[in-house]
């Protein structure tokens, strides 16, 4: 999950789930979340949070998957705290690769943190005291440990480099003159946080106006809502928001939702997975009894 791509998707929550209440919690695998939401005058939604390995994935979703027949430690933990909470906030920090639920119970205000971080990814439940309850993925480092009663932290932040999304365009036009007016694309991944690659190189094609046009897609981001997505089947299956070609018959397109587009990406991805393990497993089997023939003559 890129930064940008989380500004997009939390957005479509607010705006689908807000005062829903939290009716189900499952597990379809010891990967993967996944939340019903119920309002009486609207449709009820399933959200899946997904720690795939360097893919975090998070979406809306109408279907409900199959449960796991015995629920893990964590979705016991959840449906202890948090079953039919309302859902009063979805929140994230633009730049970031978070999204925090916020959701209200007779003990006070949970939040169920999504943390989309591509080499550690997790989901985290914190208390009205924020301590940490329990998490998908526990890990006890020393400068940040996800340990129940642990005070909750963000993941650490190169805090040498500024906010991409908290800049204006003189500010961006002045450290841009100042750095020698270098490649747009490498300047922002390199010297920004809340960059990406598939931004750098959108907005690089752009060159002097570069500045101009990130203004005009974070105000369509913030204001409106971003409704051009294209996925690209693969394999591997990839997701872009700014393609910079017209989609051919290769590609799946349009996508007007985040969730859309994300939900198709999840079912190709996990497809996708399923080969590789399955190419691995064969490949072995294979040169294992090559082995065998090999000693016998």
């Amino acid at each position: 999950m890129t930064p940008t791509l989380i500004q997009i998707l939390s957005r479509e929550l607010r705006e689908t789930l807000l005062s829903s209440r939290l009716s189900h919690i499952s597990q379809s695998s010891n990967e993967t979340l996944e939340l019903a939401f119920y309002h009486p005058d609207r449709a009820t939604r399933y959200v899946t949070l997904a720690l795939l390995p360097l893919k975090p994935l998070i979406f809306l979703s109408s279907e409900k998957k199959e449960a796991l027949p015995k629920p893990p430690n964590f979705c016991r933990s959840l449906r202890k705290h948090l079953e039919y909470a309302q859902l009063t906030g979805v929140e994230s920090e633009p730049g970031e690769r978070m999204i925090h639920f916020v959701l209200r119970t007779a003990e006070g205000f949970f939040r169920l943190v999504f943390e989309g971080i591509p080499k550690y990814p997790n989901v985290i439940l914190v208390g009205p005291d924020n301590l940490i309850l329990s998490a998908m993925r526990y890990k006890g480092d020393t400068e940040r440990p996800v340990l129940p009663d642990a005070i909750y932290k963000g993941p650490p932040q190169p805090l040498d480099k500024p906010n991409f999304w908290q800049l204006e365009k003189k500010q961006l036009e002045g450290l841009w003159e100042k750095a020698g007016k270098p490649t747009v694309g490498s300047w922002l991944k390199n010297d920004f946080r809340g960059t990406d690659t598939e931004l750098a190189a959108y907005l690089e094609n752009f060159r002097d106006k570069a500045f101009d046009q990130w203004l005009l897609v974070k105000r369509e981001i913030v204001e409106q809502g971003w409704k051009k997505f294209t996925l690209f089947p693969g394999p591997p299956p990839s997701l872009k928001i700014f393609p910079l070609l017209a989609p051919s018959d290769k590609e799946i397109a349009p996508f007007k939702t985040a969730s859309e587009a994300l939900e198709k990406f999840f079912t190709l991805e996990v497809h996708f997975r399923d080969l590789i393990n399955s190419k691995t497993r064969l490949e072995a089997e294979i040169s294992r009894a090559i082995k065998h023939e090999k000693r016998i003559l």
